[in-house]
């Protein structure tokens, strides 16, 4: 899987299927879930920063 090949750590989407899902979390990769697409780059690298320490496996940006 190219993702798992660049290393890739967060996706942002907005919406995201049970078969990604599954695959995302098998791999560690976080799902970012965007429901303001008013939300800048800037404003989800912050976002996402802030949250690095926490364990959860898909952040809801709101």
């Amino acid at each position: 899987m190219l993702l798992i090949e660049k290393q890739v750590k967060y996706i942002v989407a907005g919406d995201f299927g049970i078969q990604t899902q599954d695959l995302l979390a098998k791999n560690d990769i976080r799902m970012v879930l965007l429901t303001d697409c008013y939300k800048t780059v800037g404003d989800l690298i912050r976002i996402i920063k802030n949250k690095t320490c926490s364990k959860v496996s898909a952040i809801l940006i709101t």
